[in-house]
């Protein structure tokens, strides 16, 4: 990756040969629909929920096919993680002796299949810290360390598998303790990331970094991706199997020291997904269930996806997804829609069955799905593509763009317009968008700002380009989960709520519990009038004493 393959209009996009982007908007490629599927039936084994109450689903009921590939789909708001999160996930702890965060209210909670685990795969972070890695969470990292340790040169110098860790003493640099840079405090801006000055960012002690198994040095092995991770552990099938999951799933790019914390919502739900593929085979039936696989893939890696989630239904297991993306919906055996609208519009099954029947009945995604199993993809309509070649806006200009895979790339966007960075996963458009464009534009702006306020605020290094010009301050929106606690709203996360309550206090009418009367200010002589006449018409009585305050 990191080539760049095409700049301009999406009209000379789709003539584009050596694009993946333009062949699958062409209808060169294509993600094929299954040439038959899993029927379902009276006799299929399901997962029944009855009576669910939470946010707006009220009193649902639902049967799920199990030993399928089924799919929740249904506009922004309509219910389906509610249903995927507290009902599918959570509620089962009802009768399984797992406890769930928040879990619905409901009737029963039965399943035809006996699962021995269900598995919630979503998008949150996998590590905080950066010593975890892909080699590490698929548990690549131990056939490595066994590989190195048996080799000739390990055993003359006395070496174990646990020297060629990170995290041991016994081998990593003592200097930054196996992580391979050191911080800097810089007092009032933020902290400054070296490499160290004793391994030079390599992680080892130079004795164990003299060792070397199939020509490569334990540090090199670190930098290596997934597909030549495999062609040099070519005869060790552990090894390869776990790193052919990646591949499987669409992350094979990934360097196998990459720190965990640095990956994208989408690269984390899917190695995820990857851990659990090692743990499913050979296992007895499970029930897997996945928020939005698909967020952030081209079309090429959601067929290799499909591929690996058919042949995890194929191994006896249970998949259930929410996904909107039209290619995986029209590969499911079995669609449920939920709607009609968002919020309190929605919270009911508007249609269910196969994406066949799906698409004859009236829901929102019937139309677009008739279209994609129809194979007569309506072309996107091109027209004043020209214009920017006549005359030419404002034009950011990047030059000799080298972050990560970049390959000192040189491009023109024009500015004050909508433009579309694309590409397979792991190709550069986050390196390009972000690490490049998004970090320098902000660290530019920082700098008008003083050494004060500077530290308060999250900076990102400079990134490895040649010249930037053209940009504005920049602003990025990412796909990472919105940060807060469980008290953290709507309303603060948008600081809607310190004008909530500034209207409330200068606006607000304060009514009282008891009577229901709104309360007035009163001056000090109006209250003491007040007061007399309560006393005056005050008719002495047991049951209704007067009590006088001062």
């Amino acid at each position: 990756g990191g080539e760049l393959l095409h700049v301009g209009p999406l009209s000379t996009l789709v003539k584009n040969k050596t694009s993946l982007t333009g062949q699958y908007l062409s209808g060169k490629l294509s993600v094929e629909p299954p040439s038959s599927r899993r029927s379902v039936n009276s006799a299929t084994p399901k997962l029944k929920i009855r009576g669910l109450q939470h946010h707006n689903l009220k009193n649902f009921n639902i049967d799920i096919p199990l030993g399928r590939l089924v799919a929740l789909a249904g506009v922004s708001g309509c219910g389906k993680s509610t249903l995927m999160r507290s009902g599918l996930y959570q509620g089962s702890g009802k009768f399984k002796d797992k406890e769930g965060e928040n879990p619905a209210q409901l009737k029963s909670w039965s399943s035809a299949i006996d699962f021995e685990e269900i598995l919630w795969v979503d998008q949150s972070p996998l590590s905080k810290t950066p010593r975890s890695n892909p080699a590490v969470y698929t548990g690549a990292w131990d056939g490595i360390r066994k590989r190195f340790g048996a080799c000739e040169a390990s055993t003359t110098a006395g070496f174990g598998p646990e020297v060629f860790s990170f995290n041991s003493k016994i081998g990593q640099c003592p200097t930054c303790e196996g992580l391979g840079f050191e911080a800097v405090d810089m007092q009032f801006l933020s902290d400054l990331y070296l490499p160290c000055s004793s391994c030079e960012g390599k992680r080892f002690k130079p004795e164990v970094l003299a060792i070397r198994c199939n020509g490569y040095t334990i540090h090199e092995i670190l930098e290596l991706d997934a597909y030549t991770g495999i062609r040099v552990f070519a005869d060790d099938a552990k090894i390869t199997s776990r790193l052919q999951l990646l591949i499987d799933v669409g992350l094979g790019y990934l360097k196998l020291g990459q720190p965990l914390n640095t990956l994208s919502g989408g690269e984390a739900q899917r190695l995820k997904l990857v851990r659990e593929l090692i743990h499913l085979k050979g296992s007895k039936p499970k029930l897997c269930l996945l928020d939005e696989p698909t967020t952030g893939l081209h079309r090429h890696d959601v067929k290799r996806l499909l591929a690996v989630l058919q042949k995890l239904v194929d191994a006896g297991h249970s998949v259930v997804l929410i996904e909107h993306q039209l290619d995986v919906l029209a590969a499911v055996d079995w669609l449920i829609e939920l709607g009609p609208g968002a919020g309190a519009d929605g919270g009911m099954i508007v249609a269910e069955g196969t994406p066949e029947f799906i698409a004859k009945s009236k829901t929102t995604t019937a139309p677009f799905l008739k279209e994609l199993l129809s194979g007569k993809i309506k072309k996107v309509p091109i027209s004043n593509q020209s214009s920017l070649a006549v005359r030419p806006p404002e034009t950011l200009c990047l030059r000799g763009a080298r972050e990560h895979n970049l390959k000192s790339i040189d491009v023109d966007i024009p500015l004050n317009s909508l433009s579309v960075v694309t590409g397979v996963s792991g190709s550069g458009k986050s390196s390009l968008a972000f690490d490049v464009i998004f970090a320098e534009g902000q660290r530019r702006f920082m700098e008008s700002m003083s050494a004060y306020i500077r530290q308060f605020i999250e900076q990102m290094p400079r990134a490895d380009f040649d010249t930037l010009s053209g940009i504005p301050p920049t602003v990025a929106i990412e796909q990472r989960s919105t940060r807060g606690g469980s008290k953290s709203t709507v309303a603060s996360i948008t600081e809607v709520l310190p004008f909530l309550r500034l209207l409330f206090a200068k606006a607000g009418v304060q009514y009282n519990p008891a009577t229901g009367e709104a309360v007035t200010v009163l001056e000090a002589t109006a209250v003491a009038k007040h007061a007399l006449t309560a006393v005056e018409a005050y008719q002495p009585s047991a049951k209704k004493p007067l009590y006088i305050a001062a």
